[in-house]
């Protein structure tokens, strides 16, 4: 028969528990706090802008040079709004980006991104995780080949085994590219894996012996 557990050893126990589930708690929350004033401090940050005709990219690294973010999003979320003009004067951060978005397009602070989507009023496709390899024309893999969903900043290169991982929707087309090889423009749709072979560029090769 086990011998009974000392009352004060048992509250020892409980104590010692509760304290680290106080400690995690409060770590957890802290952790919390500073996220959430980083988010509303810099949305809450007034800045001074003036832009004529600009595109949408171009205004977002202005914004980028006067508060300490950076900016995700995909071009085709603001295929209208190639030619902004607008004046802001100590305006607040979540104002200009409200102007900039419109209706269609929402914004979320994450880390120290603001990362642009579409509102619930539009369908863009869901990304997906997309791998392949990219070979030459004698099927050896391609390393430092250049892998970009069009339309986008998204985008990565060749491993050195000629193999890449990136995010696209069915809808994407990935634009490949490698110095003295043919570009190709591969449409994602339904497939999560492809394997792509790159063709040499004969004119481009020909130019290249012919200044040597």
């Amino acid at each position: 028969m086990k011998e009974p557990i000392p009352i004060q050893d048992a509250l020892f126990k409980i104590m010692r528990i509760t304290v680290v589930q106080i400690i995690l708690a409060a770590v957890c929350s802290v952790a919390s706090y500073g996220f959430e004033s980083f988010s509303q401090g810099v949305l809450d940050k007034p800045i001074s802008l003036e832009v004529e005709n600009m595109d949408i990219k171009t205004v977002l690294n202005e914004i980028e040079k006067k508060v300490p973010v950076k900016f995700a999003y995909r071009r085709r979320l603001f295929e209208d709004r190639d030619h902004i003009s607008a004046s802001f004067h100590n305006t607040a951060l979540r104002d200009v980006l409200n102007h900039l978005a419109g209706p269609h397009v929402r914004y979320d602070v994450v880390g120290d991104q603001i990362v642009f989507g579409p509102s619930s009023t539009i369908e863009i496709g869901v990304p997906k995780t997309l791998t392949g390899i990219i070979t030459d024309e004698t099927d050896a893999p391609m390393p430092g080949v250049s892998v970009l969903v069009k339309g986008t900043n998204i985008g990565t290169t060749t491993n050195l085994d000629g193999e890449f991982v990136v995010e696209a929707a069915d809808t994407d087309v990935l634009i490949i590219t490698f110095i003295g090889y043919l570009k190709e423009e591969i449409t994602v749709g339904a497939q999560t894996r492809i394997r792509v072979k790159l063709m040499p560029d004969v004119q481009s090769l020909g130019e290249v012996v012919g200044v040597a």
